[in-house]
């Protein structure tokens, strides 16, 4: 089962857009829900998962990342990263 995880800090201006984006695409066919985590308090994982920054929208197959943009350049772009990862 394919699962998708936002990694965001609550003060980045970058991330507000960026859910902004995620929450548009996922009202779209296809596309699935997406889990918030703020990595401040899921910095374990980050670590774990070797995220470099943030905003990042995470694939997840089997409990471990497989795919992960960090570039959210429109809300077509990240729907088609949510949609061709099904």
């Amino acid at each position: 089962m394919t699962e998708w995880m936002y990694f965001y800090t609550p003060m980045c201006g970058t991330c507000k857009l960026a859910e902004r984006f995620i929450d548009l695409a996922e009202h779209l066919p296809g596309a699935g829900q997406v889990m918030r985590r703020d990595i401040n308090e899921y910095s374990e994982l980050a670590q774990k998962w070797q995220i470099t920054s943030v905003p990042c929208l995470i694939r997840i197959a089997e409990n471990k990342p497989v795919d992960r943009i960090y570039a959210f350049h429109d809300v077509p772009h990240v729907y088609q990263f949510l949609k061709n990862s099904r």
